[in-house]
């Protein structure tokens, strides 16, 4: 992808299947209430797809950025625990390095705010808050929190 190799761990199962699991029993049938199991859990698999995606775009943008400032990228593994951008080499200046480091969670937050502000009318409205109840059930507003929390995670000291 953008002529960066992209590899999938087998652990990656596991988390598409909680995520789907989790979608599907308990934040859709209450988001969104009287449908069927099936369109729950179609729901649901696109919305652990749209978080798979949500963490290639962290990834890619750093892969992106290194490149862009002379370092090399080897490849990105995505697997249980997130995703890692293997580079070699590196950053020619603490800018650069700043640059890297920083793009990530930043894509994650503009990933959230797409996914958030895409799926609540209200909020695109009224400018207001959004309940799981007055996002109509879609899978991007679930997904929202859980990348807003994980680019938060990396500018938060551990």
């Amino acid at each position: 992808m953008l002529g960066i190799e992209v590899g999938f761990n087998w652990s990656l199962i596991f988390i598409f299947a909680y995520v789907a699991w989790t979608l599907a029993t308990a934040y859709l049938p209450d988001a969104a209430p009287g449908h069927g199991v099936v369109v729950y859990w179609v729901a649901a698999a696109i919305g652990a797809a749209l978080f798979y995606g949500s963490l290639l775009a962290h990834e890619l943008s750093h892969a992106v950025v290194a490149r862009s400032h002379g370092v090399k990228v080897a490849g990105i593994t995505l697997w249980l625990f997130g995703g890692v951008s293997r580079l070699e080499g590196e950053p020619t200046s603490a800018r650069s390095e700043a640059l890297i480091a920083g793009v990530g969670p930043l894509t994650s937050f503009a990933v959230a705010v797409v996914a958030r502000s895409t799926s609540c009318p209200r909020f695109r409205s009224t400018g207001e808050g959004c309940s799981a109840r007055s996002s109509g059930g879609a899978p991007a507003a679930g997904s929202a929190g859980c990348t807003t929390r994980s680019g938060w995670a990396e500018f938060s000291p551990t």
